[in-house]
């Protein structure tokens, strides 16, 4: 979910949702690619948009991240499920929101699984990997 404000342009700002294709749908421009962009490069293609339109001559656009895609906690996690992502998240950071490892929970490494956009990717990594929205962390039974 995106904030997106356009100064003096009420009608135009608002929250939009980034759907499956990576688009938002905004008035009068239709879909705009949001996926895979980052907050400035977005307001950069907003303005330009706006102005190839010639809806507004000089505008101030505003992009920022209301809500990430969630991640996914599996295994041997106390509390395994789904919770909220939280920008420079570790792979041990998220695990303690899930209230920690179990006792049988391998606290060496986790699995993580990724949907790179064509597929998604499964991969060992170490607790102080860095998790990104919609990742899912299999925490894994120890060897005793």
């Amino acid at each position: 979910m995106l904030n997106i404000r356009i100064f003096d342009q009420t009608q135009l700002s608002g929250s939009y949702l980034v759907d499956d294709s990576g688009c938002i749908n905004m008035p009068l421009l239709g879909p705009v690619q949001a996926g895979g962009q980052g907050t400035d490069t977005l307001e950069a293609a907003i303005t330009s948009a706006l102005q190839k339109a010639g809806l507004i001559l000089h505008p101030a656009v505003a992009v920022e991240v209301s809500t990430y895609r969630p991640f996914y906690i599996l295994g041997e996690a106390t509390t395994p499920g789904q919770y909220p992502f939280r920008p420079g998240m570790t792979a041990l950071t998220a695990i303690s929101i899930a209230q920690g490892f179990t006792y049988r929970g391998c606290q060496d490494y986790v699995g993580v699984t990724r949907d790179t956009g064509s597929n998604a990717v499964q991969y060992r990594a170490p607790t102080s990997a860095l998790v990104q929205p919609g990742d899912v962390i299999t925490v894994f039974e120890r060897r005793f």
